[in-house]
């Protein structure tokens, strides 16, 4: 479950930490985690984030939007749906915008801190060079795969229905209620704040997500039935 794993698991590698004599403890977490048992990924998250604060240890957290970089399995995803579909669903209006971070920008974050006494005890949201909404995102995945694609927009509540039902015969399914429900919350942190704290530009989207055209027509199918195919899983 999220709590085994976001709570429980971050309590567990604390208890390892403080054994071992660490000095600065380093979570990574997500923009959006919030007190709040509505939406069990963010609350969990936040447990996580709890555990971490209350551990013992000097700590620095990263919240991060988006994440993106290969083996990325919700640009992936999306990178299945513009190989399968002429129309691309989007679910409600697609407006809410996110502010997508590459991996290994949070990565080099994540180095940098460990000079850096001045960022214990702080908490971080990180986005990247570019707010983007849901729209923008099928647009930018399109671009990237040589590919024009109009967007089909759903009513919430119908989709949330009809997930709620395939959640129940599926093992995995495509998306979940928790996730639908997740779409209405704004993702992203103050421009620039990579910049201010860790002195360099992150990277842009455009140009930079060139590995979504190795998702092929049957990576695609396998995507629209819960499965993460082992290609992209691995990286």
């Amino acid at each position: 479950s999220f709590e085994d794993i976001h709570r429980e698991g971050t309590a567990n590698v604390l208890a390892a930490a403080k054994e071992a004599g660490a000095r600065h403890f380093l979570h990574v977490s997500v923009i959006g985690a919030a007190n709040n048992q509505s939406y069990p990924y963010l609350y969990s998250k936040w447990q996580g984030e709890q555990e971490v604060v209350n551990g013992g240890i000097p700590y620095t957290i990263f919240r991060p939007s988006m994440l993106f970089g290969e083996g990325d399995e919700f640009l992936n995803a999306l990178a299945g749906l513009v190989r399968l579909f002429p129309l691309i669903p989007v679910i409600g209006s697609g407006k809410n915008r996110l502010h997508p971070l590459a991996v290994d920008d949070l990565a080099r974050c994540i180095a940098i801190t460990l000079g850096r006494d001045d960022l214990k005890g702080r908490t971080l949201d990180l986005g990247g060079a570019q707010r983007l909404s849901y729209n923008e995102l099928v647009s930018e995945v399109a671009k990237a795969m040589g590919k024009r694609r109009l967007r089909l927009h759903l009513p919430v509540w119908p989709v949330y229905a009809a997930t709620a039902v395939s959640q129940v015969f599926l093992p995995r399914p495509p998306i979940t209620t928790d996730q639908i429900k997740m779409l209405g919350i704004r993702s992203v942190a103050e421009p620039g704040e990579v910049e201010r704290v860790f002195g360099f530009t992150p990277r842009p989207m455009e140009g930079n997500i060139d590995f979504v055209n190795s998702v092929g027509v049957l990576d695609g199918i396998q995507m629209l039935l819960g499965s993460m195919p082992r290609s992209i899983r691995d990286h």
